[in-house]
């Protein structure tokens, strides 16, 4: 909180912070805290925006039900998946919440499940061939990898509007060579300037290692139906000159 004091003006509510600090104390050791806490910031021509992230303890969903219900965090449940609250992210810029949560071995048929939480279960096919397309392989059933991760971004008065889905990037698109390549390409077909991206990813053009710059891919969804990707990823240290 004091590196956010000092990055912006914005700070969480008082009242938003007490239940955050309730929810992670709700673990039964500190220890079992593996980050606890982040601070991200996004630098635009247009300005800047900070986010602030909270790990959420185990289990928290039954220790603090009370806590998750009052921040309107919605629980999706599968009949035959664990979904785990893993973290919750406050944007300080549109004071919007975004729950992010984890499920193993994920099948392409759980999505309207999860995606009915913001009113977007029909649009659970679309996104489907979407990932088939960007993919380049028909996914009849498991999505790739062993787990994946979703989110939803909530409105200042807690209604779900954008469902977001996570996929490791290596497991979606290979070596960072490949990644770059693929997602340098789905963002020119949205009519997008990857120009610093283009850049600051150019050592990466020829790697096609196992190990990967690249960290996560992301797929969010919008109320309009428009589907959005984005990437993580680590720039990589260049030799200096000599």
């Amino acid at each position: 909180l004091q590196r956010v004091k000092k990055l912006c003006a914005a700070m969480p509510p008082a009242a938003l912070l007490a239940q955050l600090k309730q929810i992670q104390a709700s673990s039964d050791s500190p220890m079992s805290l593996q980050y606890g806490t982040w601070v991200s910031g996004r630098h635009s021509l247009t300005g800047d925006s900070y986010k602030l992230y909270i790990e959420v303890p185990d289990g928290a969903e039954k220790t603090v039900p009370g806590q998750l219900k009052s921040l309107h965090i919605p629980y999706p449940k599968l009949a035959n998946r664990a979904v785990q609250l893993r973290m919750l992210g406050y944007n300080l810029t549109s004071q919007q919440l975004e729950p992010y949560f984890k499920v193993e071995q994920l099948e392409a048929y759980h999505l309207p499940r999860l995606m009915a939480p913001c009113g977007l279960s029909d649009r659970a096919a679309s996104l489907h061939r979407y990932l088939e397309q960007q993919y380049g392989y028909a996914l009849p059933g498991k999505l790739p990898g062993d787990s994946v991760g979703f989110s939803y971004t909530l409105s200042p008065a807690g209604t779900p509007q954008i469902f977001t889905l996570f996929l490791s990037a290596r497991v979606f698109w290979g070596g960072d060579a490949s990644i770059r390549r693929r997602f340098i390409a789905s963002a020119t077909a949205q009519g997008w300037d990857a120009s610093v991206y283009t850049h600051l990813t150019r050592p990466l053009d020829a790697r096609n290692t196992w190990a990967t710059d690249h960290g996560l891919v992301g797929f969010s969804l919008l109320p309009n139906g428009a589907i959005i990707p984005s990437i993580g990823v680590r720039p990589p240290v260049t030799e200096p000159h000599q």
